[in-house]
């Protein structure tokens, strides 16, 4: 089995997401750093989730084994990880009618809307989500039908064959950037424009297997935070290129292998925490905004700030215990017993 550096994935992880939770408080309170925009941040922090998502579930495919039916399993999980709670907070928003963003004013979402958002296909079929973060869904759903095939052709791909793969994720991305005009269609494949962000976390699980980390494990948290602050001096205009990120995953990719896993910590352990409960926080975090900070928009700030931290720690945590971790054993034993595929002896 290939060693994953697993509690730097957790600050990885953990720091992605507060990244885009700290872009919407930012947004919404008007706050403005010295180095970094908060679209800025926040966009940064769900590519940090492309390469993660894609290095963690490589590693996944690894786990599966020899079976038989290792994709089937592969896409089952997925979808029994991804949609309970995506659906459930789809389903919350129309109800309580939450705004796609908490400073702007609620609009009911049509019923092809809602479908298209609890599928997870807005890109697709071009309508818009109904809550800010489920933009980059669709996009990691779309990934997962390629991670099976991808993963065949890397796992004994050398260090110049990884190489070809980005540069090969690199012409794609441009392909869909530069192709709409010429190809009307090509804007329901914009998943392809962010292909280099996944193939960087593809790469970092290759090279985790073929080369020996050497950096001092205390650089990690320090090199991730300077990446995210220095690199917006150098790349910009983020709305309308994709490809802005493109070298900042690369430059995380290649430092996941290079740098020794952190010792167990209280900073590893908090981590692991935030990265448990990161789904929840992602996809909650904008109600939790909206009713702190807009329902209760004329109480004292303090009572503002008071119902956010708790609603942004609470929200994650009954969403992970009632609908997440059980979807997760559901999709898990679905596999093992192989009930959908007509399976007679499945491995657990």
């Amino acid at each position: 089995m290939t060693k994953l550096p697993e509690r730097n994935l957790d600050v990885l992880r953990a720091i992605a997401v507060l990244c885009v939770l700290v872009s919407h408080i930012a947004v919404l309170r008007h706050w403005r750093f010295g180095v970094i925009t908060p679209y800025e941040l926040g966009h940064d922090g769900v590519l940090l989730f492309f390469v993660h998502t894609s290095l963690v579930l490589m590693g996944s495919l690894e786990r599966q084994g020899e079976r038989s039916d290792w994709v089937k399993a592969f896409y089952v999980r997925r979808a029994w990880r991804i949609y309970p709670l995506s659906i459930a907070t789809v389903l919350l928003v129309a109800i309580i009618a939450v705004p796609v963003m908490p400073q702007r004013v609620f609009h009911a979402a049509t019923p092809f809307q809602l479908l298209a958002n609890i599928a997870l296909t807005q890109n697709l079929v071009g309508v818009g989500s109904v809550l800010g973060p489920f933009w980059s869904l669709p996009l990691e759903m779309q990934m997962y039908l390629l991670l099976p095939l991808l993963y065949v052709v890397v796992r004994r791909t050398s260090a110049r064959g990884l190489t070809v793969l980005w540069v090969t994720g690199v012409l794609v991305g441009l392909a869909q950037i530069y192709g709409q005009p010429r190809f009307p269609v090509a804007w329901r494949l914009n998943v392809l424009a962010y292909a280099p962000c996944f193939v960087a976390g593809i790469m970092a699980y290759r090279l985790c297997a073929i080369t020996t980390a050497r950096i001092e494990s205390w650089v990690w948290p320090i090199a991730i935070g300077s990446l995210l602050a220095i690199y917006p001096e150098f790349i910009s205009d983020v709305q309308r290129a994709p490809a802005r990120g493109w070298l900042l995953c690369l430059a995380v990719a290649l430092l996941i292998p290079a740098v020794r896993e952190m010792p167990a910590s209280r900073l590893t352990a908090l981590s692991g925490v935030i990265a448990k409960y990161s789904y929840g926080v992602y996809l909650l975090h904008i109600p939790a905004l909206w009713f702190s900070f807009i329902v209760l928009s004329s109480s004292p700030a303090y009572v503002r700030w008071s119902v956010f931290a708790a609603l942004v720690v609470a929200l994650p945590w009954l969403a992970y215990t009632m609908i997440e971790h059980p979807g997760i054993r559901i999709g898990r034993r679905v596999v093992q017993r192989g009930t959908i595929f007509g399976a007679a002896n499945v491995a657990p």
